[in-house]
């Protein structure tokens, strides 16, 4: 069955496929460039279908939130936020209902969705040439204050999900020697002090 996904918060309109499939892993329809995620995914519970959902969850965030048409303003962290919330969803039953190196490389991603769209949306305050008069670098250093303060939480969850691997990794050493999440693992040591390699 085709129907015409309507991303009313994006502006913007996407043919994609709309199936039952696509509704349990949390999206009402897949973009195309993702559905070769959707069979394994769907499968069940087993780690390949657990990969698989990961998979599924980080290329619908980079899709979804391609497609929006930035500024600096409210609207667009809403729409961000949106856009990746069906992903943030998958990955949370990942976390919830899988083995623990799923759980690893689920956390990884659902940190760098937050920090993608937290630094994309700092991105949109352009910067100013150095011959700015002072009137507008002021103006600028206000608009990227009050934008900072808008997203500082999903740096929050960000580092959450990296102090939640590296607790799972002390508890687990052996995740560490898994080559499927070293770059999770690594991702990890590189946010949180002290480092998952240190402990």
């Amino acid at each position: 069955m085709q129907r015409i996904l309507v991303l009313c918060l994006i502006g913007a309109s996407t043919a994609a496929s709309a199936t039952p499939v696509a509704t349990r892993l949390h999206f009402d329809a897949v973009h195309a460039g993702c559905e070769g995620f959707v069979g394994a995914a769907a499968s069940g519970t087993s780690h390949a279908a657990a990969q698989a959902k990961i998979s599924l969850a980080s290329c619908e965030a980079r899709e979804r939130t391609r497609a929006i048409a930035l500024v600096d303003q409210e609207r667009s962290v809403r729409e961000l936020l949106a856009a990746v919330r069906p992903s943030l969803d998958l990955l949370h039953d990942v976390q919830a209902h899988s083995d623990l190196v799923a759980q690893v490389a689920a956390l990884d991603a659902d940190a760098n969705i937050w920090l993608g769209i937290a630094v994309r949306a700092l991105g949109t305050v352009k910067a100013l040439p150095a011959s700015a008069s002072p009137d507008l670098v002021w103006q600028h250093d206000l608009r990227v204050q009050i934008l900072r303060e808008r997203v500082e939480h999903w740096f929050d969850r960000a580092a959450t999900d990296f102090v939640e691997i590296a607790r799972l990794v002390r508890r687990h050493p052996e995740l560490a020697r898994d080559p499927s999440i070293a770059a999770a693992v690594a991702d990890a040591a590189r946010h949180v002090v002290p480092t998952v390699a240190s402990r």
